[in-house]
């Protein structure tokens, strides 16, 4: 997940017990790109209504359908959305389905943090590796994508009765 060549940490708390479960799944070696990263609201589908209470503060409201994306390829789709343009922050409602080079997620509900590459989604996750095809699944999920500061992507899952399904290589004979 995250960036190609990126190793993914999965931790999981399951309701009701105190410890961590972890799984640690390697993928193919690489780098992770040093640029700084731009994010934008690229497309609305219907109603945009923005507020500006100063030269840095601008808050974009939109619903009908919106395309958020960011310049390393991470996009984002939802019904509708609040924008915070001076910290990329981004609350997301309704069908949300977020990508990048290789993550898929859906959920009900999210908060997109661009500027520290972190995603929060609850209400019926799905996430899915789309090199391994690794599936998890959960009432509410923080997705840490690899960056300058984090070389390995960092999946948190939390409440109700998560699952993953995990499919490993074959064995070689």
């Amino acid at each position: 997940m995250g960036h190609p060549g990126a190793r993914v940490l999965l931790t999981m708390r399951f309701a009701g017990w105190t410890g961590w479960v972890c799984l640690a799944a390697a993928l193919m070696p690489g780098g992770v790109a040093a640029q700084q990263r731009q994010c934008w609201l690229d497309a609305v589908g219907g109603y945009t209504h923005s507020t500006r209470f100063d030269s840095l503060n601008y808050i974009h409201r939109a619903s009908g359908g919106i395309d958020y994306r960011c310049s390393d390829g991470t996009r984002i789709l939802a019904d509708s959305a609040a924008v915070y343009e001076f910290n990329e922050t981004v609350q997301l409602f309704g069908r949300i389905r977020f990508e990048d080079a290789d993550t898929r997620l859906a959920a009900d509900s999210a908060r997109y943090f661009g500027n520290v590459s972190q995603l929060e989604a609850w209400s019926r996750v799905t996430v899915t590796d789309l090199r391994s095809d690794a599936i998890i699944e959960g009432d509410s999920l923080r997705y840490y994508q690899a960056s300058e500061f984090r070389p390995l992507d960092r999946v948190l899952v939390y409440g109700g009765d998560p699952r993953a399904t995990f499919h490993p290589p074959p064995v070689p004979m």
